[in-house]
């Protein structure tokens, strides 16, 4: 994902409010799959969960534009 501060702002937010939210509320589960939503997520460096939203954001310079941390999707790693 690019990071920018647009990305930044909103990804804060919308992690801060699901790290909020217990596995009972009606949208936790709706919110697991929001990719503004980084704690949920596998670093694929680490394969461990994103600890916030800072640490998944980055950001890491490619090619001359700035990215986030590359995330891991696979449940097979």
């Amino acid at each position: 994902m690019r990071a920018h501060h647009s990305a930044n702002v909103m990804g804060e937010t919308m992690t801060d409010h699901w790290d909020s939210l217990n596995d009972t509320d009606d949208n936790y589960y709706t919110l697991a799959a929001n990719e503004w939503v980084a704690t949920d997520r596998l670093d694929a460096n680490t394969n461990q969960n994103f600890t916030s939203w800072a640490e998944f954001f980055g950001p890491h310079l490619y090619y001359g534009d700035n990215f986030t941390t590359t995330v891991c999707f696979s449940l097979l790693r």
